[in-house]
């Protein structure tokens, strides 16, 4: 019984598929496509970002990294200094700040022959051996002695009148010579370092 398709054109039938104009390309020449690099561009830009972003909260870091451990050296000289003598030092004259201003990207060395407080400084030796780019400041007092001005910008810091014998350290900064600070306060009311305006 014939079905009325010779079995030959059954034979070479092949199913329907896609057209092709020429010849296919193997799978690994092909290109990407427009919708596949605008993908890869914004990813690229993401990771860019958060990457420099990342970066400048590590440089910050590590430009006020220096004032916590000179401050953190300078309270064990203080805290040794009233072991003995029953009180802290008063190194600084009136906004002398030491080894310098602390103006600009320079860096000094720490002990400065010319410096007007060096006696002071030398007798309170703190522990600091590198170069530093920070000018300080540490003044202290007897109980309910008046408080020096405070160069840190945060109102929000009430140091009160003291009760007991005190000392408040500071620190300051200004890397870009922009006239925006980075400083740092410590004080031996408490344990806290203060630290505003991080790498400015």
């Amino acid at each position: 019984m014939s079905l009325g398709w010779p079995a030959c054109a059954i034979a070479r039938s092949r199913p329907l598929g896609r057209l092709s104009a020429g010849p296919r390309r193997p799978r690994s020449q092909r290109g990407f496509t427009l919708t596949e690099l605008m993908i890869v561009v914004a990813l690229v830009g993401i990771l860019a970002s958060v990457g420099v972003a990342s970066f400048r909260k590590q440089v910050a870091s590590s430009k006020s990294a220096e004032a916590a451990s000179v401050i953190q050296a300078i309270r064990g000289a203080e805290e040794a200094f009233r072991s003995e003598n029953q009180s802290y030092l008063n190194v600084s004259s009136a906004d002398s700040w030491y080894p310098g201003d602390g103006v600009g990207p320079i860096v000094r060395a720490w002990e400065q022959k010319t410096h007007k407080d060096l006696v002071g400084w030398q007798r309170l030796g703190p522990r600091v051996t590198q170069p530093v780019q920070f000018g300080y400041i540490v003044n202290a007092g007897p109980p309910g002695a008046a408080l020096p001005a405070l160069h840190i910008d945060q109102k929000n810091i009430d140091l009160g009148t003291p009760k007991d014998a005190w000392y408040v350290i500071q620190a300051r900064a200004d890397f870009d010579k922009d006239s925006v600070f980075c400083n740092a306060m410590a004080t031996s009311f408490s344990p806290e370092l203060y630290v505003e305006h991080e790498g400015e």
